[in-house]
């Protein structure tokens, strides 16, 4: 599994992260789209250590640097990644903590849905709540990404459908569950299975937040979603 990971490096909670996914043997890219690499990406890119597990992948997290680059085209880069590999796509931000046994409930929950694209976390629970049930299917929730968790989702990389990368925050969300229900490939999320979400590093870059988001807002409505 490869797990997308875009950051600027700001997150408290990302060295956590990425030690949790290598320890459940996920290969992690980083994607940094900050003008500069933050320090202490390097240091975590750079001062991983080494693992002696053989089950475990031990590899020092990935770094893709390009300045500038929204969440929505990284999420495409890490799909066609994931695709060269046959490899699961494991989407989740730099601000969540998350239980380890989470990655393979996520993937065991894909397994066995072959007509599924995306399966995220419960949007309505978190890490306290450790009970897998059955994944609610949200295909008629075309658009609502308030019943689907885009900081926290696996995909089967062989049915992305690319965001439109003219979107560069909230409706980009909106625009991948509307596309890959179009395309006929279910979408949901998995009840009882949760993670934190902390407040976002994006969201708190105001005004462009804002700003951003009202643009979106008008491609949204003009594509006549």
């Amino acid at each position: 599994m490869v797990a997308c990971v875009p950051t600027i490096g700001l997150s408290p909670y990302l060295e956590d992260l990425v030690y949790d996914l290598d320890y459940v043997s996920v290969r992690v890219r980083l994607y940094v789209n900050s003008e500069h690499v933050p320090e202490s990406v390097i240091r975590l890119v750079e001062g991983w250590p080494a693992v002696d597990d053989p089950n475990r992948w031990g590899r020092n997290p990935e770094l893709v640097h390009v300045p500038g680059q929204t969440i929505y085209v990284s999420w495409n880069q890490a799909a066609e990644y994931a695709r060269e590999h046959d490899a699961y796509l494991l989407c989740v931000t730099d601000d969540v903590v998350l239980r380890r046994p989470l990655v393979g409930e996520l993937a065991a929950a894909l397994d066995v849905r072959e007509h599924y694209g995306l399966i995220s976390t419960d949007p309505m629970c978190g890490p306290g709540d450790w009970a897998p049930h059955d994944v609610v299917d949200t295909s008629h929730q075309r658009g609502n990404r308030y019943m689907f968790a885009t900081w926290c989702f696996i995909a089967n990389p062989h049915k992305w459908v690319d965001v439109d990368p003219r979107y560069q925050i909230w409706y980009g969300d909106d625009d991948l569950i509307w596309k890959m229900n179009a395309a006929g490939h279910g979408v949901g999320y998995l009840r009882g299975v949760g993670v934190t979400h902390h407040t976002s590093t994006t969201s708190s870059q105001l005004p462009w937040v804002h700003e951003a988001a009202a643009e979106d807002g008008q491609l949204w409505v003009a594509t006549g979603h």
